[in-house]
């Protein structure tokens, strides 16, 4: 086998090697994101929902200062903001921080307002806002099912975020190592190949 094919049956390993290795780590980041941020929504959806079922013997006694510590805990737990809205007259009744956004009021209002009279459960909403999460549950009594409030989280994601950024600079980093060492893999080889061609090429003069 001559030098130059060694060469180019090298590169060609080397090269299907370094892709499978950024691959694999590329796949691995992506589901590595999308299982966290799956688990960060489901975890603010279960807590927004187990928040509003709470809620709703709350509301009923207007216990507005019982709804306040829930709702702060709530959202000190979640690191967002929580907020508990009577529906008949959508006023904030409970809120885990102080100074809540006007648009936040007014997007609960309309809420109330297209689904005060419905009389069937509505699901829970979730949207995502950039790197934020606006989760919605209604609050119904249990007995009528009439809807009689409405609990809204907002929660930033900025932290899943961070952990998704460290695992991808770590497969990033692991897939350079990876790289590398396919590098120098292949030069051993091929140095030793050479040495055993030029060896063996050296045995057949002296013969």
């Amino acid at each position: 086998m001559t030098q130059s094919v060694l060469g180019r049956l090298t590169t060609s390993h080397l090269l299907v090697a370094l892709a499978s290795v950024l691959l694999v780590a590329a796949l691995s980041s992506h589901l590595f994101s999308v299982y966290y941020v799956n688990q960060r929504r489901n975890e603010l959806v279960g807590a927004a929902e187990s928040l509003a079922h709470t809620a709703a013997d709350l509301l009923l006694r207007r216990d507005r200062e019982q709804l306040h510590a829930i709702a702060g805990l709530v959202g000190d737990v979640l690191g967002g903001r929580v907020c508990v809205f009577e529906a008949r007259d959508a006023q904030l009744i409970a809120s885990s921080h102080a100074g809540v956004p006007d648009e936040e009021k007014n997007a609960a209002r309309d809420y109330l307002r297209a689904h005060l009279n419905t009389t069937s459960a509505e699901t829970t909403q979730v949207e995502c806002q950039g790197l934020v999460y606006r989760v919605t549950v209604p609050v119904r009594e249990r007995a009528s099912d009439e809807l009689i409030g409405l609990v809204v989280l907002h929660c930033p994601i900025a932290g899943i975020q961070q952990i998704v950024t460290a695992q991808r600079i770590t497969s990033a980093l692991a897939a350079g190592g990876a790289g590398l060492l396919a590098v120098l893999l292949a030069l051993i080889v091929s140095k030793a190949t050479r040495y055993q061609q030029g060896g063996g090429a050296a045995g057949r003069r002296r013969l």
